[in-house]
């Protein structure tokens, strides 16, 4: 059943938008299936940066409150 429908759905984007559009249609989803482990990556790369960014900021002020205590 689920290959009979599969089938309905891709002739009917055959007869609806032609050929070349359906290919077009194909090849996104082929570049958005690609990108997705880049994608992921990119989330976890970037919920490093933002803690490695509070520590440094932590820091820093640790640092600043220091040299105005010296002072």
């Amino acid at each position: 059943m689920g290959i009979y429908l599969s089938l309905f759905i891709i002739i009917s984007m055959v007869v609806y938008a032609g050929v070349d559009n359906t290919l077009r249609v194909f090849t996104y989803l082929e570049l958005q299936i690609k990108f997705l482990p880049i994608r992921i990556r990119l989330f976890f790369f970037k919920k490093k940066l933002k803690r490695m960014l509070a520590k440094d900021i932590e820091d820093h002020s640790k640092l600043i409150k220091e040299i105005k205590n010296d002072r």
